[in-house]
């Protein structure tokens, strides 16, 4: 949902400003409004839609109901999340968001949708922060042996190093590991993470992982692992 780019529209008797790909160009000055929809317990939604055949509908419904001139004042433009988030945000007479009324009629209310906003801006914060990987801080006693044993048990794993991730004020343990590829490494990471839980619980550090790979190559340089087979 954070980087879907959806479609709504504008209304105005005028030329609807836009960038290149389509945006709406919030930098211009402009007088227009937005459609909205009202269900049956009379709240209001803002409706937005994942392609243009789903766009359509909603004219289509409007000049079959013999509402052209409105029609007619629509202009197709494309919102992103946060644009989206925007727009909810500064209209208190809209409960929230409605995507693909006719289709899939998926509904986001106005508080929920302002607290994915702040979610989605803080990972988008998060990113712009430096990272740093540097020497691990004495673990925990106990983590390491348990992940040992566990990759020995496993044999998925041929090399382990724990370091120390840091990325803007927040620091964590970090696992990087030497291992075989999945198709998807969230359940094995999952194991892992329930191992280390065991032993970080009075630590003010958790724990991230991740495979090895070309880009953290540099950070286990001639450093040993504390697992090897």
């Amino acid at each position: 949902m954070e980087q879907a780019n959806l479609i709504t529209f504008a209304l105005s008797d005028d030329q609807v400003p836009t960038t290149e790909d389509g945006h709406l160009n919030f930098d211009e000055p402009m007088e227009i409004s937005f459609p909205l929809l009202t269900g049956e317990d009379d709240k209001t939604f803002h409706p937005f839609f994942t392609d243009w055949q789903a766009a359509q509908t909603l004219l289509d419904q409007w000049a079959e109901g013999g509402n052209q001139e409105t029609v007619d004042k629509c202009h197709p433009v494309v919102i992103n999340f946060q644009e989206m988030v925007n727009l909810i945000s500064s209209n208190d007479d809209v409960q929230g968001a409605v995507i693909n009324p006719f289709e899939d009629n998926i509904t986001l209310d106005h508080d929920s949708l302002i607290d994915l906003g702040k979610q989605a801006q803080a990972r988008h914060d998060q990113t712009d922060q430096p990272v740093h990987i540097g020497d691990s801080q004495k673990a925990p006693e106990g983590l390491l042996e348990s992940l040992a044993d566990k990759f020995a048990s496993d044999d998925l794993v041929s090399k382990a190093w724990i370091k120390t991730l840091t990325i803007g004020d927040q620091q964590s343990f970090f696992l990087i590991l030497d291992m075989q590829v999945l198709d998807d490494y969230s359940d094995y990471f999952d194991q892992l993470t329930v191992i280390a839980n065991e032993y970080l619980a009075d630590s003010e550090l958790g724990m991230t992982i991740a495979p090895y790979s070309d880009e953290i190559a540099e950070a286990v340089d001639g450093s040993v692992p504390f697992f090897a087979k």
